[in-house]
């Protein structure tokens, strides 16, 4: 936490901050409005300042219609001012004034603390606006409600030249690389037409892609039935409005090729389809833009009509105040109600999710702004490349844009030879943010799961040299099997889906949130012996599956698993018989799916089988405590349910944890007495 002395601290009685509002002073009124009322202490005097917390680095002072800025040299991160008291770890307050009010980035409710008055906390918003001195040292600029105007499309048009032209880092198109089909984007009687041309026709050029969310399946799609009839034209105003607003928005980068997944695949052919998605890391990666329809719904709502204010029309709680820098300039900072700016509509959706972390260089269309997004603007002056608003979007609590740079830097290295064994625990992080990412998203078709990540699982076996395995990779597949379903799974069972998907011993297999788990250290009589996968199209080794099975070596004991036993949302309790012991182990189990109807109060059961990946002991206590340090045993493992046929299939893991060390090694022997024994994972 930085120090620093508040300048001109202001101090200020109920009494006199009540004349100033019936005076007109908006700003009063709205503190007044938020402090309590109390008559003895209408007379005491409030000191109005701020502080700086973990989250806020850029401390402000604010005096009574003014804020001052304290520390120039302290980058700024998205905050708002704060009016705050003295405690006694909070020296930096010259003198011990008690709280009026504060303003902070979080709702709370009203809080008291002893000797001072009671007060509500208030979240507030703030912002600037273009050739304000305060611009650089406030996060937010004000919303351009107009993303379509000429001014904003000449400031798109401009980035994108910044970053083709200035930028190093940001990695450049394939020239002789082209989609096999791509939109021709022209002009009839001043309207937009396009055609559908096969890439072998016309001349290698630079081209745009589309990102966005499809929504209902009743938009205009190229199928083998009407593929002439978009060779010959379509008319951009039959198309869906997102579709409408991408085609403007390339033309006025310049640009006369774009590729729009709907129209450049012929949607009834199957083969076709895993032909194009099986090339998809190339059409993104080597598109001079792609147009992120971020704030878009569906493709029928469209991303280029006119931004709302996120406060509402004439509202009271907006105040505009001076604003005074460190080195006397004086400019103004807007004070409004704050709101929470949410996750964009793509920002959930599977598909996108490659398309962002492959695409060098993306145009985002949001709901409070326009972005340019690639490698060297995340790391960059933020205000550069927004039209409004926050140009800090990494906070963004379902994407994350700098993960793309990483991405590119590796996948550029391997290509130049440089990178001849990345580091394992780098890579294995990466792999592991990214499913946990992907998996958070929602995808249409269930069977898409593998084919949607597809992508940029290509581009890491391309990165690593390591073979692809539904999921996971080759060197570390015995070490990723302990993955486990993080969101709330139904009671009842899942219905069996139309199509294969995925072996039931990768995460793909289950249409739910997942928490990647690396263990590190395995079991010393667990092995994989093999893994057979079988892609559904042998041109398309990273997308969907036919079959596929996992062979392993290791010990297990079969027990019971049923719906008359203790379960809570996540985990449920299953006992461990040790009849020779005369012992019991109860084991928490974590499920991926319920193979029986656990909401039912009859009593069922379903034999189960627990295949032990990992165990060990460790040292717990600490040296210098008066708890003598003791070392406890762990097992853990494979949860697999019977079929026919002598195959098996996930069902979840289990974790026996915190035994005693006698306790621990008869456990082992209780699974060891069956020897080591092969299984066959489906």
């Amino acid at each position: 936490m930085s120090h620093f002395e508040p300048l001109s601290p202001f101090y200020i009685s109920t009494a006199e901050l009540q004349k100033a509002s019936d005076d007109g002073c908006s700003f009063a009124a709205f503190l007044i409005s938020h402090a309590a009322q109390d008559a003895e202490l209408a007379n005491k005097k409030f000191m109005i300042a701020a502080k700086v917390t973990k989250y806020y680095l850029c401390p402000v002072h604010i005096e009574f219609g003014a804020l001052y800025e304290c520390s120039p040299d302290v980058k700024s991160l998205p905050a708002t001012a704060m009016l705050w008291e003295r405690t006694r770890n909070e020296q930096w307050l010259p003198q011990p004034y008690p709280t009026f009010v504060k303003f902070e980035n979080s709702s709370c409710s009203p809080m008291t603390r002893k000797g001072n008055v009671i007060t509500k906390q208030i979240s507030t918003s703030r912002l600037t606006v273009e050739g304000n001195p305060a611009l650089g040292k406030i996060a937010n600029l004000e919303i351009n409600h107009y993303p379509a105007s000429d001014t904003a499309f000449d400031l798109y048009k401009s980035w994108m030249s910044t970053c083709l032209d200035r930028h190093q880092a940001c990695r450049r198109p394939d020239p002789h690389f082209m989609p096999t089909r791509l939109l021709e984007i022209g002009k009839i009687n001043g309207k937009f037409r396009l055609k559908l041309c096969n890439s072998n026709k016309i001349s290698p050029g630079a081209y745009a892609a589309l990102s966005y969310c499809w929504g209902p399946d009743k938009n205009l799609k190229t199928s083998s039935t009407n593929l002439a009839r978009h060779a010959a034209g379509i008319d951009a105003d039959d198309l869906p409005q997102t579709l409408q607003d991408v085609v403007r928005a390339v033309n006025s980068l310049g640009l006369t090729l774009l590729w729009i997944d709907a129209l450049c695949i012929l949607q009834d052919d199957e083969h076709d389809k895993a032909t194009e998605i099986a090339t998809m890391d190339k059409v993104y990666t080597n598109a001079t833009v792609t147009v992120a329809a971020s704030r878009a719904v569906t493709a029928q709502a469209g991303f280029l009509a006119d931004r709302p204010d996120p406060w509402p029309t004439g509202s009271r709680e907006l105040f505009e105040l001076p604003y005074r820098l460190a080195d006397g300039q004086t400019g103004s900072i807007v004070l409004g109600p704050d709101f929470n700016r949410p996750d964009e509509p793509l920002d959930f959706r599977a598909w996108a999710y490659q398309e962002r972390l492959l695409s060098p260089r993306i145009l985002d269309f949001g709901a409070v702004n326009t972005r340019w997004i690639c490698c060297q603007s995340v790391e960059s002056d933020r205000y550069a490349f927004t039209d409004g608003w926050d140009g800090l979007n990494t906070l963004n609590t379902v994407r994350d844009d700098l993960k793309s740079k990483h991405i590119s830097e590796l996948y550029e290295k391997s290509k130049g030879g440089k990178l001849t064994k990345p580091p394992m625990t780098a890579f294995r992080d990466l792999w592991s943010d990214i499913v946990q990412q992907y998996t958070a998203r929602t995808i249409g078709v269930a069977e898409d799961r593998l084919l949607a990540l597809g992508g940029i699982a290509k581009q890491f076996g391309t990165i690593l040299g390591d073979d692809y395995k539904a999921g996971f990779w080759s060197s570390t597949l015995a070490h990723s099997l302990m993955w486990t379903r993080i969101e709330h799974w139904k009671h009842e069972p899942e219905t069996p889906h139309s199509k294969y998907i995925a072996p039931s011993w990768s995460w793909a297999s289950l249409n739910a949130w997942v928490d990647t788990v690396y263990t590190r250290t395995l079991d010393e009589n667990f092995r994989v012996l093999h893994c057979h996968l079988e892609p559904l199209y042998k041109h398309a080794p990273y997308g969907a599956l036919s079959s596929g099975f996992l062979r392993v070596a290791g010990t297990a004991i079969e027990t019971v698993w049923g719906s008359n036993q203790d379960s809570s949302r996540f985990a449920s309790r299953v006992s461990i018989c040790d009849s020779k012991a005369n012992r019991k182990y109860v084991a928490r189990m974590e499920h991926d799916r319920a193979p029986i109807d656990l909401s039912l109060e009859v009593k069922a059961t379903l034999p189960v089988l627990f295949l032990i990946v990992a165990s060990g002991d460790r040292r717990t206590g600490k040296a210098n405590s008066k708890c003598r340090c003791r070392n406890q045993g762990s097992i853990k493992g494979l949860v697999l349910e019977s079929l026919p046929g002598g195959t098996y299939r996930r069902v979840g893991c289990f974790y026996l944890g915190g035994m005693e060390m006698d306790s621990y090694r008869e456990c082992l022997r209780l699974f060891r007495d069956g020897g080591v024994r092969e299984f066959t994972i489906v």
